[in-house]
């Protein structure tokens, strides 16, 4: 007979014939179902739910998220690593520095070996003499003009000659002075009307390079080289004031030479190319005697205000 209760109303279910085990009410999970004819817990009472495994720690999950990020940080660096290497070879090639190499106590010195030249053919041509630098040849030139007055022109280191002359009644007063404006030589000093020719001597490997004038009235001042001198070549020569003569030939062994001046002032002579600067003459007044001329004696530099002569002996 039917059910007509429905299968949900308890107390027409389905019995179990008598003396078996109650089988398990429908609905229960199947995994907790007992075999059947074993006793069978009621449901709730002494539920162990099935073993869990164990989950994963902290540096299984560290290692997990960071061993990819390492790998491609690795990756990246062998790549630029490489493009680096490639870009060094593929350019210029950079300059390349040799360390000298360090020597120890057990190694051997290294020794350089160079190519020797080659052998150089002796010239048959007979070599010619070192030319020796000859100092600038003095241009002349004049000068004039009226009183004070500082001329100034390209620095001489040889001998030179200036005839001055000036008319005036005061002092006349010429100094020569360096590159830097220190006096070397005070060649004129006179009280009104001048006229002669005095030496420029640069001393001390110095220069001249201007002539400091002190005048009154007019002058002039006329430069010339030595080679322009007057010259003395006969036995005997005469003249007037200052005046500087050049030998020709030089003195030469004992010379000498019989001097005589007629004036008020002072009478001075000198003479130059010899073995040293040599002043065989200083005196004030007229003047006579024989005085000698240094073997070598090239020029003779005379400071007078009267008639002299020189014959030599």
């Amino acid at each position: 007979m039917a059910n007509q209760y429905g299968p949900q109303d308890r107390y027409h279910q389905p019995q179990q014939p008598y003396g078996q085990p109650p089988r398990p009410p429908a609905g229960y999970p199947q995994q907790y179902q007992q075999p059947y004819g074993q006793p069978y817990p009621p449901p709730g009472y002494g539920y162990n739910p099935p073993p869990q495994k164990p989950g994963k720690g902290a540096v299984f999950w560290l290692l997990v998220v960071c061993a990819p990020i390492l790998l491609l940080f690795g990756c990246v660096a062998v790549v630029v690593k490489v493009g680096s290497v490639t870009t060094t070879t593929t350019g210029a090639p950079p300059d390349v520095v040799y360390a000298a190499p360090t020597q120890t106590a057990e190694s051997a010195p290294v020794t350089e070996t160079r190519p020797s030249a080659p052998p150089t053919t002796a010239s048959t041509a007979p070599s010619s003499p070192p030319a020796v630098a000859q100092p600038p040849q003095i241009e002349p030139k004049t000068y004039s003009g009226t009183g004070a007055k500082v001329v100034k022109f390209d620095p001489i280191s040889d001998l030179a000659l200036v005839t001055f002359t000036h008319t005036g009644s005061a002092n006349f007063i010429v100094t020569a002075l360096d590159s830097s404006g220190a006096m070397q030589d005070v060649p004129v000093n006179a009280i009104g009307s001048y006229s002669g020719t005095r030496m420029l001597s640069p001393r001390n490997n110095t220069q001249i390079a201007a002539l400091e004038i002190k005048a009154d009235g007019q002058w002039t001042a006329d430069m010339k080289p030595l080679s322009a001198a007057r010259t003395w070549s006969g036995p005997s020569i005469e003249g007037r004031g200052d005046q500087v003569l050049k030998l020709d030939p030089p003195a030469e062994g004992l010379a000498t030479a019989q001097v005589i001046h007629s004036g008020k002032a002072n009478f001075i002579v000198q003479t130059h190319g010899g073995s040293a600067l040599n002043l065989p003459i200083n005196e004030i007044g007229n003047y006579s005697g024989e005085v000698q001329l240094p073997s070598g004696t090239t020029v003779v530099e005379i400071r007078a205000d009267g008639a002299w002569s020189f014959r030599r002996g």
